[in-house]
């Protein structure tokens, strides 16, 4: 069965457990960097739920995970508000899948 797993503070990603994703907690940089790198050779693992404060801490983890795997990896908004990375984030996911921006630019 595919997973989804929402990885991050537990502060963060524990409201994700009510839409039936697992949990997986990862505070520091060189945690996600290794979680993602795991969840990358994860054939069940179809998304990843992350939020927006820790995938820009994360680029570089980021950018490996979807070189090399081929679930989807979702950048949300935290608790805090959004810095406009999830949103930019979103509107390339939407692009990639679809062939078409119908977030539009001007936003």
């Amino acid at each position: 069965m595919a997973r989804i797993i929402a990885l991050g503070p537990a502060e963060e990603v524990v409201p994700y457990l009510a839409l039936g994703a697992e949990v997986r907690e990862a505070r520091e940089p060189a945690e996600l960097s290794a979680a993602l790198a795991e969840l990358a050779r994860d054939r069940s693992v179809a998304m990843v739920l992350l939020p927006e404060s820790r995938a820009e801490a994360a680029g570089e983890a980021v950018g490996e995970f979807r070189a090399k795997s081929a679930a989807a990896l979702l950048v949300l908004p935290g608790a805090t508000g959004s810095k406009g990375l999830a949103l930019a984030e979103m509107r390339k996911f939407l692009e990639r899948a679809i062939g078409v921006d119908v977030i539009g630019k001007g936003e």
